[in-house]
């Protein structure tokens, strides 16, 4: 400490504050420049005392030198400490070390590593032991560059040139630190005109770029009582092969009725089967509501139902040629107790009188059907499918207009109005198709179809008549 208060003294003298020199002379002068600088300033001290000869005096001052750099550079090595850490962070850990010896660390202050709590206890070690056994607990590593002791990360080494980093699309530039950690040019001159010149320039680049991202949950209210429904309830893309459609359809027949009867109706059997023709005139309407369950769909819906067949028929209906009898008065007699009436008659011939009756019109029915069905995919693609289907339905007869022929003789005609239709009646339906996706929710199909009614149309009437149609439905599905 005699030789450091010199050369203060000393430099004092060239101007440097007290403050400035200890800066300098700690922090930024290698160890061996200081032991010669100290043995300079002991020899001046001593030769101006003594009055030593220049040869000795540089004799003395390389030996003096050549000891104290020997002592001064195993001195940290050799000495063991005892130290002890308690819940402390890192960078108090660390001041705390370069209390023990002579060695300045540097690090990034801003690291939330540098906080971590250590615990730590050590007893006859050395200084580098006890650095080497803290930093291996908190993950660090230190490097040294210059006369500092640079402490980081493992996971982020410090560079010591200057680093480009490309500029990355979406992120700030990383902030660059260039750090000059020392420039000292300084002259020393000696009484022996000897010009000492050490130019030190050290410079540490430190790039540090950390990306946090925060993520809260937000919590939304939720008005209480109301339905909480699935997230597909609203999809975009319907499931074709899983859900709910609905269908509708228009079908165009070819059909008329089939006709039975016993073999002592035969004539009238004949006769009607003359006068009521087949026809394209039969129709449907429907809509159907279908689930489908991967290749199955189950169906169920209301169909309209239409025939119209054309009637003609012809017959000579007769009038007359009989006499009629008509009651003029009466008169009675009256024998003892008995009294018998008699009629005074008149009678006059009616001429025989003929007349054709001619029939040519539309005979009408229409059913309402409520049905049920099932239908089958045995092809399909992302296009389209093919498809069986049957479907069995229960109908009412809803409007009539027609003429139809009487078991009597002559085989007059009677108005659909007075006939006594039956009002319930079964039916099955059996089809194969073809659907084509023509939207994202929405099928286009065609339809071949054979319908026939199973049970009797006309209550007490000797001829069994059961309607029957072939034909083609076309139609439309949309898939929720």
């Amino acid at each position: 400490m005699v030789e450091v208060n010199q050369a203060l003294t000393l430099c004092t003298d060239f101007g440097l504050t007290e403050k400035l020199f200890t800066e300098i002379f700690y922090n930024f002068i290698p160890s061996w420049i200081k032991t010669l600088i100290l043995a300079l300033i002991s020899m001046k001290v001593l030769s101006s005392i003594l009055h030593l000869k220049p040869d000795f005096r540089v004799s003395l001052i390389l030996a003096f030198w050549l000891i104290h750099l020997t002592t001064f550079s195993q001195q940290p090595a050799n000495k063991r400490y005892a130290f002890e850490a308690k819940g402390q962070s890192l960078s108090v850990v660390l001041d705390r070390l370069s209390e023990l010896a002579p060695v300045n660390f540097t690090y990034n202050s801003a690291d939330p590593s540098f906080s971590k709590k250590i615990t730590y206890r050590a007893s006859n070690k050395t200084f580098e032991q006890i650095l080497s056994d803290i930093l291996k607990i908190s993950g660090h590593n230190s490097r040294q560059i210059g006369n500092q002791l640079v402490v980081y990360r493992i996971d982020a080494p410090p560079s010591e040139a200057v680093v480009q980093e490309s500029e990355t699309s979406g992120l700030p530039p990383a902030p660059r630190i260039d750090t000059v950690l020392s420039i000292v040019e300084k002259p020393v001159i000696l009484n022996d005109t000897l010009v000492l010149t050490d130019t030190i320039v050290k410079t540490d680049t430190l790039l540090v770029r950390d990306t946090v991202y925060l993520e809260k949950e937000v919590i939304r209210y939720r008005r209480p009582g109301l339905k909480i429904f699935s997230k597909d309830f609203f999809k975009s893309e319907p499931n074709r092969n899983d859900g709910l459609s609905l269908a509708f359809s228009y079908g165009q027949y070819y059909g008329g009725s089939s006709c039975t009867a016993g073999p002592e109706y035969s004539e009238l059997l004949a006769l009607t089967k003359e006068t009521e023709s087949m026809s394209f005139r039969n129709f449907s309407l429907g809509s159907d509501l279908n689930y489908t369950m991967s290749k199955w769909t189950f169906s169920a819906g209301l169909q309209l139902t239409g025939f119209s067949n054309r009637f003609q028929y012809n017959y000579i209906q007769s009038t007359g040629g009989y006499y009629q009898t008509d009651t003029i008065s009466w008169y009675y007699n009256i024998i003892e107790e008995d009294t018998t009436w008699i009629a005074v008659t008149d009678s006059s011939y009616l001429p025989l009188d003929k007349e054709e009756v001619s029939y040519n019109q539309l005979n009408r029915l229409g059913f309402l059907d409520l049905q049920a069905g099932v239908t089958y995919s045995y092809f399909s693609n992302e296009s389209f499918r093919l498809y069986l289907k049957a479907a069995f339905s229960y109908s009412f007869l809803i409007y009539s207009d027609g003429i139809l022929l009487q078991d009597k003789p002559g085989f007059p005609g009677i108005d659909y109005s007075e006939v006594d239709f039956a009002r319930g009646l079964f039916s099955y339906q059996f089809g194969t198709g073809i659907s084509y996706m023509a939207g994202n929710s929405f099928d286009v199909f065609a339809e071949a179809a054979y319908k026939s009614y199973s049970s009797k149309l006309i209550n007490d009437y000797p001829i069994d008549k059961r309607y029957f149609g072939v034909g083609l439905k076309l139609g439309l599905i949309y898939y929720f």
